[in-house]
């Protein structure tokens, strides 16, 4: 078990052969439900079409541990509120290994954009010292068509983006991640698109199309032929309406969608976790095969995710089949035998609900080297 928690210390390998422009697009709350039951058709579409994995889930809730993990590779906290990200360091071997800071040493430039304030989860000073030279939030923008207190629209975002896009000097290749806001609530949707329905739905299908014209924005400037656009998000806020277990695991299965001028497409159902994005990001960035890919199914190695707003904790034994969802107050834990699907739980009973006190050491260790 002890392996698990250890993954962030590995050495990042750095892309191969031609480097292509990356652009990451974390959709803010957004659940890889929300694409399988029909709510975002063109991002369901875009999956088919393209490299996507159908089985990626976030370590834990909230936008700092999801962006944490994904750009580092390092797990969050589990038994605490804490998080890693509020005490990053700039010569820490998280902050030193990140994706923006491996890329950067490959001659990337690297900046990263979002809808909100930059002063939430002190962004400026935290994206900065994971190796974003350039980082803009709410105050960059003036053209947008709604804001909230959490920012600009999807849309207005987006249009930002492609305007950000068309000044960067084309000398090198460079690293651009993008975070929405539209889709966490209060939603931030224009009073006049699709009123009536509702607000949630009206949230994602607007994401959903401004997903769309960013991609169109993308393809008339003829930069899909030298790009990576990446869509995924930082965590899931989706309500949906299933069984307790259900609902907290939809929580952490987040969409992952890549589109690539390698023209390979395929729809992955293995498992992949938030700490092996980066080392993702850095296959697809270079040449790669299906090969590459394959590389990052380790079922040696357990499937770790929490949810600290409800104090739980979830670890998957794929080689077993083993799931466990426990409590971090005491670890009582509910195990479920044969499992191969997270997604596919439904009427199941546990087969066993006890404590595990090895599994709780294994955690309390993991806080205390943080």
């Amino acid at each position: 078990m002890a392996s698990a928690l250890d993954s962030g210390t590995l050495a990042p390998e750095p892309p191969h052969g031609r480097l292509r422009n990356v652009l990451v697009v974390y959709l803010e709350g957004v659940s890889q439900f929300s694409l399988e039951n029909g709510s975002m058709p063109f991002l369901k579409s875009l999956a088919a079409d393209n490299l996507s994995f159908s089985r990626y889930f976030g370590t834990q809730l909230q936008t700092s541990n999801g962006l944490y993990s994904s750009l580092t590779r390092h797990y969050p906290n589990f038994l605490s509120v804490s998080s890693p990200w509020d005490t990053l360091r700039s010569d820490r071997p998280d902050a030193q290994q990140s994706l923006p800071r491996v890329l950067a040493q490959r001659g990337y430039r690297t900046a990263f954009l979002q809808s909100a304030d930059l002063g939430f989860m002190n962004k400026a000073e935290h994206l900065s010292q994971l190796g974003f030279e350039d980082v803009k939030g709410r105050e960059s923008w003036t053209d947008f068509h709604s804001e909230n207190g959490w920012g600009i629209d999807d849309l207005g975002l987006f249009e930002a983006t492609l305007g950000y896009i068309d000044e960067l000097p084309t000398d090198r290749p460079w690293l651009l991640s993008l975070l929405t806001s539209g889709t966490h609530a209060p939603y931030n949707v224009p009073a006049s698109y699709r009123p009536g329905e509702p607000d949630r739905l009206r949230a994602l299908t607007y994401a959903d199309a401004a997903a769309q014209a960013l991609m169109e924005g993308l393809r008339t400037r003829g930069l899909l032929d030298d790009m990576v656009v990446i869509f995924t998000a930082d965590e899931s806020r989706e309500p949906g309406g299933k069984s307790n277990l259900e609902n907290a695991i939809l929580l952490n299965w987040l969409p992952l969608i890549v589109v690539n001028p390698n023209g390979q497409g395929s729809t992955i159902e293995w498992p992949l976790a938030a700490t092996t994005f980066r080392d993702l990001v850095l296959r697809v960035a270079g040449d790669w095969t299906p090969r590459d890919i394959e590389e990052l199914n380790t079922p040696d190695s357990p499937l770790v995710f929490g949810n600290y707003y409800n104090s739980r904790i979830f670890w998957f034994d794929r080689k077993r089949g083993d799931f466990y969802a426990c409590y971090t107050q005491n670890f009582l834990c509910a195990q479920f035998k044969d499992i191969s699907d997270l997604t596919q739980l439904a009427g199941l009973s546990p087969a066993a609900v006890s404590q595990e006190p090895a599994m709780q050491a294994i955690f309390q260790k993991h806080e205390a080297s943080q």
